[in-house]
């Protein structure tokens, strides 16, 4: 078995940076407007379930009502990091992949204190001004540290064997 253990998402909506860490189950609650489907949609988009494509309005807004910008001038781009481990039938964390698991990511797989992880991040860059968009996959190798460069790219053909099911939001429960 695998978990989705930890998610990561900068620049998306009302998101600017935030780490969020999931259990075996996790319920997200919270205020109207908190993030929470915001939170969801970025899972969407990088699982590629999602059927709207994301544009500059997905871009998040400072107080000022700017988006973010890098030294160039450049907005800067949508980044959305997911971590999964291996567990074992009681969700807890165990140190290795499974032959099954560990086939699917084969070399991908990151090691942290002696515990294998597959780590990604989905890279959403906008052209143009925010007219187009680029989105790039890549591995990461460190989670606290990453650093992915070109050659770190990898095929989503891995999402195939990953079955995520989304609950709309649920209102008055």
């Amino acid at each position: 078995m695998i978990l989705i253990d930890k998610v990561r998402i900068k620049n998306f909506r009302s998101l600017k940076e935030v780490e969020v860490n999931l259990g075996l189950i996790t319920l997200l609650v919270g205020a109207n407007n908190a993030g929470k489907t915001t939170f969801l949609r970025a899972l969407n988009t990088v699982f590629g379930f999602t059927k709207t494509q994301i544009n500059s309005d997905d871009l998040f807004i400072d107080q000022n009502g700017n988006n973010l910008r890098n030294q160039e001038g450049k907005l800067e781009p949508i980044i959305i990091d997911v971590r999964i481990v291996p567990v074992d039938n009681n969700g807890t964390r165990v140190t290795e992949f499974d032959d099954k698991w560990g086939g699917v990511f084969g070399g991908t797989i990151g090691l942290e204190n002696e515990n294998q992880f597959f780590a990604f991040r989905t890279q959403i860059t906008f052209l143009d001004e925010g007219d187009k968009t680029q989105t790039e996959q890549y591995f990461i190798s460190n989670w606290d540290a990453p650093n992915p460069q070109p050659n770190d790219t990898f095929s989503n053909a891995v999402f195939k064997f990953i079955l995520l099911y989304f609950m709309d939001a649920q209102r008055d429960l």
